[in-house]
């Protein structure tokens, strides 16, 4: 599922909870959350990564995400096997 979001923080930074829900369980006990920063041109580079533990059973996670910086942002999230469950696109914008 691609989805993209926007989300408004003041200069100095800024937080909101991710918040993914999936079709199955995630079968997993520990899910990780790549996010890459995305230039004009659609390359990404990685900025962060952060750990949610979890039961296997659960079908959604949620994580508080830190910015500092705005631009559009790509978010992955694998089970600790790194088998890919969901992905989306944020926009981030200083005010």
């Amino acid at each position: 599922m691609l989805f993209r979001s926007i989300f408004r923080i003041v200069k100095s930074g800024g937080s909101f909870q991710l918040l993914a829900i999936l079709d199955r369980p995630v079968n997993s006990e520990n899910i990780k959350i790549d996010i890459f920063k995305v230039d004009e041109k659609g390359k990404e580079t990685w900025d962060a990564s952060v750990d949610v533990n979890t039961e296997k059973d659960w079908i959604w996670f949620s994580k508080q995400l830190n910015f500092y910086n705005a631009g559009d942002y790509t978010v992955y999230a694998y089970s600790a096997e790194d088998k890919l469950l969901c992905t989306g696109m944020v926009k981030v914008v200083m005010e």
